[in-house]
């Protein structure tokens, strides 16, 4: 993306996960989530955002966590999401964004259908045995909202989390960086680019005092 003269940013609370990588490559695109605030609210967010919720062992131990995980509260995870839909139905890039609620876990719950096969070329550097990377897990749920976003449930697929990854390529021409994107099936077939929605006006979410689970 750099190359392709694009901007990235990721907004995180507590720790940021880009942490965990052995490079300082992500540090001048790693920013507090009250930048994103700040970003969306002035119009200057970049090409492509990733906004993370709170799950932090602070969080989940304290129950201020904000991101559906068991131990925190769902209604704060839902005022975290409300807040972040609202900031960017009021930022002045409304009429040109996608905005993704993705999950990257299935929750536990009974899926009748049997996971599909992808196309994965992944090259295992260190002796077996190996998971099995051409088989997709359980289905998760994802939200697409914005102006581009139908109100419709999407039953075509299978699309899966390299969708995204899918989209943002085609959106600015980008090469595929492995099999697996380059065959995924592209998000932005979900959309409809022929006229714009406009923002959803919801009424004021506020949680609950969070309560700790012991």
């Amino acid at each position: 993306m750099r190359e392709a003269g694009l901007r990235a940013a990721y907004y995180h609370q507590g720790e940021p996960m880009t942490g965990l990588f052995r490079t300082q490559k992500y540090d001048d695109l790693t920013h507090s989530i009250e930048r994103f605030w700040e970003d969306a609210r002035k119009g200057t967010l970049p090409h492509v955002v990733f906004v993370e919720p709170d799950y932090t062992d602070a969080a989940e131990d304290n129950g201020t966590s904000n991101d559906y995980h068991p131990k925190g509260s769902v209604l704060v995870a839902e005022e975290f999401v409300a807040r972040v839909h609202d900031a960017l139905c009021d930022s002045p890039q409304w009429n040109r964004m996608v905005f993704v609620l993705n999950f990257d876990e299935h929750g536990g719950f009974f899926d009748h259908v049997a996971p599909p096969a992808c196309i994965d070329d992944t090259v295992q550097t260190h002796p077996g045995p190996h998971p099995n990377l051409k088989r997709l897990g359980f289905r998760v749920p994802a939200i697409a909202m914005g102006p581009f976003a139908p109100r419709k449930i999407e039953k075509a697929g299978p699309y899966e989390h390299c969708s995204i990854l899918k989209m943002i390529e085609w959106r600015w021409g980008l090469e595929p960086m492995r099999a697996r994107d380059r065959h995924a099936r592209n998000f932005a077939h979900a959309l409809d680019f022929t006229s714009r929605r406009e923002p959803v006006t919801l009424p004021a979410f506020t949680a609950p005092p969070a309560t700790v689970c012991t």
